[in-house]
């Protein structure tokens, strides 16, 4: 019953994240938790800016891995390797990269987990809305020893694990692949849902178009009645 509950819970969140997109909502106040589509609510390191850099460096990486494992001699387990393994040596280069210094990877493991700032992430081919490896939702030795960091230094902390997922619609005649982050709490419960492709919360303006000279008109003198008589005889 227990689990029915959490996973109805869920799906509720889901739902809510994006009736919360659809009216231009960043955050709301449900039962005391606070859900929101703005990463940076719960951790600054989180911007729009290296978020959505972050997450087209990996979508890149997984549609190469895809393109590179889709011959008849591919196997389901050649493919999620090759989804996988693009990404975490994409993480590889980026910490090389030394105008992202605020990249890192926390460990070189098989769940390799990868920083933004001092905030740990894990990579999933999943769907975010209904995931199927339930397992990697739980904190890592990683995030679990940045919670303590936090716990020790008295930080308020809701969001207990990050998650990035990638996932691609197979039913949709151009399945596009596309990322989500996805911050949850102890009990694995989503408190923030954050979609790749949203657009920005400020008001966006027009560009006021530059001014442009015209000619003035020629004057003409208006015919009267008689000058239309003359030239119609």
């Amino acid at each position: 019953m227990w689990l029915t509950k959490v996973k109805f819970c869920k799906i509720i969140l889901v739902d809510i994240s994006h009736q919360m997109q659809s009216f231009g909502f960043a955050a709301l106040i449900i039962r005391g938790f606070m859900i929101s589509n703005l990463p940076s609510e719960f951790a600054e390191d989180l911007t729009d800016e290296r978020l959505h850099l972050i997450c087209e460096r990996v979508l890149d990486a997984v549609q190469d891995g895809i393109n590179d494992s889709s011959t008849e001699n591919d196997t389901r387990w050649t493919q999620g390797c090759l989804r996988y393994g693009r990404v975490q040596g994409l993480f590889q280069q980026l910490t090389l990269d030394k105008s992202l210094p605020w990249v890192s990877l926390a460990n070189a493991t098989m769940d390799f987990t990868f920083k933004i700032g001092n905030t740990p992430i894990q990579y999933i081919y999943d769907d975010y809305e209904c995931p199927k490896k339930g397992h990697r939702l739980k904190p890592n030795s990683v995030e679990n020893m940045q919670l303590g960091f936090d716990l020790d230094n008295e930080r308020s902390i809701e969001v207990v694990a990050w998650r990035l997922f990638v996932t691609q619609d197979l039913e949709d005649e151009f399945p596009d692949l596309k990322a989500t982050l996805v911050g949850y709490d102890l009990n694995q419960n989503p408190l923030c849902i954050w979609h790749n492709e949203d657009t920005a919360h400020a008001p966006v303006y027009a560009e006021r178009a530059e001014a442009v000279e015209l000619p003035e008109p020629a004057l003409v003198r208006k015919k009267s009645e008689d000058d239309v008589i003359d030239e119609t005889d």
